[in-house]
């Protein structure tokens, strides 16, 4: 297992039409050996990007990258060790499976390019097709396969060499949403049982939640911040962090909106030039007259267990997850309620966390 150190890396390229472009900006982060990290962020963002370049298939503009002690990658010290000299496995989100091997065959292909005997091959293949449950189908063709099948033999053919380190670029993006669902699962299982070093690149929030010990969530090259997911979620530290994560979306509410409530939120008189975030979650349906605010009905939707009810206030639209066993009526004026140590304060300018 390998701890991974990353210090101050940036990446930027040329092209024709848009001249320098800045993939990514000093990026500085450590990830445990062991543990799954998450790289998160839209589309674009540099995530990918930084993945390639830990994995060796890119070379960095500046900063170094270290393995446990080793450094593998040094602009500065012009040290570049190719991915097979780092020990790295990577899964692409297209699985990348030879379509006239079987499956046997194609998790057996990187030990057969390392040369090593047939009982040997036959051995570790075996061993990966049972923690995979692919035993069966060790026969077919990739084209006989579901896509969580063959999702798995790409994940055979990367573990299959235990390699030091896993590499996941957007793995269950072709899956649909059941099948992610249960794929989460077994990948956070079979990682758990592996003791791998793993870096996943997703831009799902949900995933990243899900399957993370760490998360850094990076926008425009920029790593926005690093924790756990309890901790990016409960408390993040900039605007776009507090968006990004969440479904339904956080509620955002204008300064002077709130400050029409001030003698109900008498904390809000220490700020200026705020904007105001609560989770739908963390705000509380109570009787007319009896919260913050009233607020009226416009919509209601049943997710089983739950209810999202739309509502509308002055001018502000917003939302409120329920239980199902609440009775609420579309149309229905309705008080508001939340905690102070549920909102959240941003400047507008910087968009940074404001302390409350």
């Amino acid at each position: 297992m390998n701890k991974i150190k990353i210090s101050k890396l940036s990446k930027s390229f040329f092209t024709l039409r848009r001249g320098k472009i800045n993939a990514l900006y000093d990026i500085s982060l450590e990830i445990e050996p062991g543990s799954f990290f998450v790289l998160l962020g839209p589309s674009g963002c540099g995530k990918s990007t930084l993945l390639n370049i830990i994995a060796g298939i890119e070379k960095q503009s500046s900063g170094e990258i270290y393995f446990n002690e080793n450094l593998i990658a040094s602009s500065e010290k012009n040290i570049f060790l190719s991915p097979k000299e780092r020990d790295v496995a990577m899964v692409f989100q297209s699985y990348a499976l030879y379509p006239h091997m079987t499956v046997f065959e194609n998790i057996a292909f990187p030990l057969k390019i390392s040369k090593l005997r047939k009982n040997e091959i036959m051995n570790k293949v075996n061993e990966a097709a049972k923690i995979l449950e692919l035993e069966k189908l060790l026969a077919a063709k990739p084209k006989e396969l579901s896509g969580g099948q063959r999702q798995r033999v790409a994940l055979g053919r990367a573990i299959v060499r235990n390699p030091s380190l896993l590499l996941l670029d957007e793995p269950l993006s072709n899956l649909d949403a059941m099948l992610r669902i249960n794929m989460r699962s077994e990948l956070k299982t079979l990682q758990r049982k592996l003791k791998l070093t793993t870096i996943y690149v997703t831009h799902d929030q949900t995933e990243a939640m899900s399957l993370g010990d760490k998360i850094a969530l990076i926008k425009d090259g920029k790593i926005q911040q690093i924790g756990n997911p309890d901790d990016i979620y409960n408390n993040p530290q900039n605007l776009f962090v507090a968006k990004f994560l969440g479904s339904p979306p956080i509620n955002l509410f204008n300064e002077k909106f709130l400050n029409s409530f001030q003698n109900k939120m008498e904390f809000l008189k220490n700020h200026k030039n705020f904007i105001a975030a609560i989770r739908p979650e963390q705000i509380k349906v109570i009787k007319k007259n009896n919260g913050v605010f009233n607020a009226k009905i416009k919509m209601i939707s049943s997710l089983g267990s739950e209810k999202i009810i739309y509502l509308s206030a002055a001018d502000e639209h917003f939302v409120v997850v329920v239980s199902y066993e609440k009775s609420l009526q579309e149309g229905e004026e309705i008080g508001i309620s939340f905690g102070r140590d549920k909102i959240f304060l941003f400047d507008m300018k910087t968009e940074r966390r404001i302390c409350t």
